[in-house]
């Protein structure tokens, strides 16, 4: 029987980046795995949710707030592993175990793994992943390190920020489908594009800053990756190669 793998990312209108690094992360699981079971649960809110190349199971928001239909769907689904992004209450997590699914917990930043490191979090988890460097642990409060060097200390791996690394003939393709010779341009992008600032589109500030550099170097070519979540209609007539979002592997392979 084939393991079976549900992924539990943070998922909204506005940010985007844990459910991209699930993706990413079930993505290469599908690689090395094609008889691999793979599923999600998203928020109904999040405009990339029907663009998930995997199943997906909806809550009306991040599933966080929605502990009902998470069980339900863990009961549902019967994972082997159960991955929760920077996502999930105590009770989920514990449900995800008493079910007989390993149970891993990604933590992102100080706050996250303070959480993780709650006691009844942690007691229903098997693994916590930390995806930022090593060195970033050091900054933790001595009540945090602590619980880190005794309660988990089996338990969390350091295993940095998760990308993919694209082979080169990925990245050829990728910046023929884009028109774009290596080290020829500038690559602009705020996140998922669902962001504001002072009621101002976070993609629409950096935006400006791209017709800013066309202004200053005309010759010089400028990609803007305005992000899923963005919602308004791009800009076509400033000079900018505009791109309303890319998988993963693209985003890498333009980096």
């Amino acid at each position: 029987m084939s393991a079976k793998f549900l992924f539990i990312p943070v998922s909204s209108p506005r940010g985007i980046g844990e459910y991209m690094r699930s993706l990413t992360l079930a993505q290469s699981l599908r690689e090395r795995d094609s008889e691999a079971e793979i599923a999600f649960i998203l928020s109904e809110a999040a405009p990339y949710t029907k663009d998930c190349p995997f199943p997906v199971y909806l809550c009306l928001s991040s599933p966080t707030h929605h502990s009902a239909k998470v069980k339900h769907y863990i009961d549902t689904f019967k994972p082997t592993v159960v991955i929760f992004d920077a996502a999930g209450r105590a009770a989920q997590l514990k449900h995800a175990k008493h079910s007989g699914a390993h149970t891993v917990f990604i933590c992102q930043h100080k706050k996250k793994l303070a959480k993780a490191l709650g006691l009844r979090r942690l007691s229903h988890t098997d693994a916590l992943w930390w995806v930022q460097p090593t060195s970033m642990l050091n900054t933790l409060n001595p009540w945090a390190k602590i619980k880190l060097a005794t309660l988990a200390k089996n338990k969390l791996h350091c295993i940095g920020p998760i990308v993919r690394t694209p082979d080169a003939v990925t990245i050829t393709e990728t910046l023929k489908k884009y028109r774009l010779e290596n080290k020829t341009f500038v690559l602009i992008n705020a996140g998922s594009g669902g962001h504001s600032v002072n009621g101002e589109s976070a993609a629409d500030i950096f935006a400006r800053v791209g017709r800013r550099i066309i202004q200053a170097e005309p010759n010089k070519k400028v990609v803007i990756v305005y992000g899923p979540n963005y919602q308004l209609p791009l800009n076509v007539e400033d000079g900018c190669i505009h791109i309303p979002s890319l998988t993963p592997t693209e985003f890498s392979s333009l980096l």
